[in-house]
């Protein structure tokens, strides 16, 4: 149906900045700071931030006990920064390299095993992506980080059947997940019994991912609910006007400033 067509081709088209990186709390950052070679100083490490913030790259609202209590080598945690930092600057082929050196250094590091599928993802390598999010997992189950893009991937590859139960195990570990709430409400279009359930999930992220007004619309039109219909698509045409001039404004700001 329409509303499938809808969240795969906006997920086709964004797959690689939809996914997202494990990163670690404040408590995981001063653990960080520590053990970091000696040589990465203050200025380093505030621009590291700097680039992977700049790219979404922010802090996960929970971190699961294995994570807290797996304490990577230096040398695999120095890797995996330098990971962090190559993503951030849009860097993937670098980026996999690194993240590639501390996984071999820790097969037990499972933010890197993660990130290295995110990056393998951000080539274009589905296979491999999916892959090394099934490894994390089977280092780490608990974190719904490695879930939601382990259901992104398998959606990709039309495993649909095994995407809702990655995306519903994602959504039970972190229930305040935009982006669990979307992939679900997406893969639920494909049912028209679970319909319902797919208006609940694609409201509830529709904040974050203006999109799900388009999903939303055309499920409420294939319901009939036309009038609900209207109001979904004038949602996401104002939702995508704000976002043009955000764009333009960004775009005079730096204009402006060179």
């Amino acid at each position: 149906m329409n509303t499938a067509i809808t969240c795969l081709t906006f997920l086709c088209a964004v797959s690689s900045s939809f996914a997202q990186p494990t990163w670690r709390t404040l408590d995981y950052s001063r653990r960080l700071d520590s053990q970091l070679t000696a040589d990465r100083d203050s200025a380093e490490r505030a621009s590291l931030e700097q680039a992977t913030r700049s790219r979404g790259f922010v802090p996960e609202r929970t971190v699961s006990a294995a994570r807290l209590r797996h304490k990577p080598p230096a040398k695999a945690l120095a890797a995996f920064v330098h990971g962090m930092q190559f993503a951030g600057q849009g860097s993937p082929k670098k980026s996999v390299a690194e993240f590639e050196k501390a996984v071999q250094l820790d097969p037990e590091f499972s933010e890197a095993i993660g990130n290295l599928g995110v990056q393998y993802l951000t080539l274009g390598l589905v296979e491999k992506a999916a892959t090394q999010l099934r490894r994390a997992i089977q280092v780490d189950a608990a974190t719904s980080t490695h879930h939601a893009n382990l259901a992104l991937v398998l959606m990709l590859l039309h495993e649909l059947p095994e995407a809702e139960l990655e995306a519903k195990t994602a959504l039970a570990l972190d229930p305040a997940s935009s982006r669990a709430h979307y992939l679900l409400g997406c893969l639920l279009t494909q049912r028209q019994e679970t319909w319902h359930s797919a208006q609940e999930h694609l409201r509830f992220a529709a904040e974050e991912f203006p999109d799900a007004h388009a999903a939303l619309a055309d499920l409420y039109a294939a319901s009939g609910e036309d009038a609900l219909a209207a109001a979904e698509s004038d949602l996401y045409r104002r939702a995508q006007s704000g976002q043009i001039r955000q764009k333009q404004s960004g775009h005079s700001k730096k204009s402006s400033g060179s």
